[in-house]
């Protein structure tokens, strides 16, 4: 006979009392489930389809309310109070807020439920729902649209969409229309994003770089022209020139608009102002853009691995290592690479046209100890400057990138 000192008879007491607490919850929550069969097995439905697939249909039940539920014998059913079920505002301005309604009544005979806010497809049209979420036959809610039109020119059409218990439309769409032509118009361009960023473009340090910011009014318009361009941080320079004279329906300007450059290595932005003698629009504002970039750089510009395994024949997925120039428009080559340390392998740099040069680097698989495997990818960069004939122009610019991994067992 083992005799147990009084520490091992309290520890076994304790594991005692730990299983006999499991095995009550066990119990209780089996009993539970039992006393809510149906709701357990509908919850389980969507999550866990069976053999006739009706995982879509609970879902989709679920999102309503038990109430609510699409009744086809006492039905509630949704209708928009618009023609055609389109919201036409006509012709606009651009760059100020719209705000309209749209009543939704129920024409059925039994409760409408609206169970979340409209959905809109796009950042340019918001919409929130003002009243009960229950609408009892005849009885109104509304949709509330704030409709921005900075960055929109010309016809726009954008659906909302509005979730209900109708069973003949449980999503109901009505349109919104509008043309963006009035006032003073921002054109989309090369230099100019549907969100009204006026993009310089990747430079170098201290390089300048020029904008073309079109602008537009219709010809029955008083005449005016362009008084200023200001920034919050940079001194722009800039001219105004007519374009396209034959244009029937618009009068149109081209700003030319210089940044100075900067020197800091980054995605420089700041507000943009555009002043003009246009009664409707005196005041045009936009977001500029300058990215500021090294001579040469990378994407990624560390490359990491990830764990690895320590074994040897390790298949671990290559990283793709990207070249590009500080200045868009330079011509380079990478004539070379190379791995300065241990731990991993690159292929031969390939040329991608304007996508850069890409080298691919590879995790070496070879067995080594836990810990981590650092080494650097050495880039051998020949640009314009470097000319064969002259001899004393400058050699191959060296790119260095740090390469990572972490052996685990």
């Amino acid at each position: 006979m083992v005799r147990m000192d009084r520490q091992n008879r309290l520890r076994i007491a304790l594991v005692g009392f730990l299983t006999l607490g499991v095995m009550i919850g066990v119990v209780a929550a089996a009993m539970h489930a039992k006393a809510n069969g149906p709701a357990d097995d509908g919850a389980l439905s969507r999550f866990s389809p069976d053999a006739k697939g009706r995982r879509a249909d609970a879902t989709k039940s679920a999102e309503l309310p038990p109430e609510c539920r699409p009744n086809k014998d006492n039905p509630g059913k949704l209708r928009f109070e618009l023609p055609s079920d389109v919201l036409d505002l006509g012709s606009v301005k651009q760059g100020g807020i719209l705000e309209r309604d749209v009543v939704v009544r129920n024409t059925g005979s039994g409760t409408l439920c609206v169970p979340e806010k409209p959905r809109t497809g796009c950042g340019c049209v918001q919409a929130e729902w003002v009243g009960e979420m229950r609408l009892r036959p005849t009885e109104t809610g509304i949709a509330r649209l704030r409709i921005d039109t900075k960055g929109k020119e010309g016809h726009v059409d954008k659906d909302v969409t509005i979730v209900s218990n109708d069973p003949d439309r449980p999503e109901s769409v009505f349109h919104v229309k509008f043309e963006v032509k009035l006032g003073v118009l921002v054109a989309r361009s090369a230099n100019v994003t549907a969100g009204s960023v006026v993009y310089f473009g990747r430079h170098a340090p201290g390089k300048a770089a020029t904008a073309v910011v079109r602008l537009k009014t219709p010809r029955e318009d008083p005449e005016w022209t362009v008084t200023n361009v200001e920034g919050t941080k940079t001194k722009f320079t800039w001219s105004i020139a007519p374009a396209e004279p034959n244009d029937p329906v618009f009068r149109q300007f081209d700003v030319t608009i210089v940044h100075p450059g900067s020197d800091q290595l980054d995605l420089n932005d700041e507000s943009l102002k555009i002043v003009t003698t246009h009664p409707d629009r005196p005041e045009i504002l936009l977001h500029s853009q300058l990215l500021v970039a090294k001579k040469y750089y990378t994407s990624p510009p560390t490359v990491r691995f990830g764990f690895v395994g320590g074994t040897s024949n390790v298949v671990v997925s290559p990283r793709t290592v990207t070249v590009f120039p500080g200045e868009e428009s330079t011509k380079f080559r990478v004539t070379k690479a190379e791995v300065d340390g241990r731990g991993f392998t690159v292929g031969e740099p390939v040329d991608h046209g304007n996508d850069g040069w890409q080298v691919e680097v590879r995790y070496d698989g070879q067995s080594r100890g836990r810990g981590p495997v650092d080494a650097k990818l050495i880039l051998h960069v020949e640009g314009p400057e470097a000319s064969p004939v002259d001899a004393s122009s400058k050699g191959p610019e060296i790119v260095e990138v740090p390469l990572h991994a972490e052996v685990r067992d």
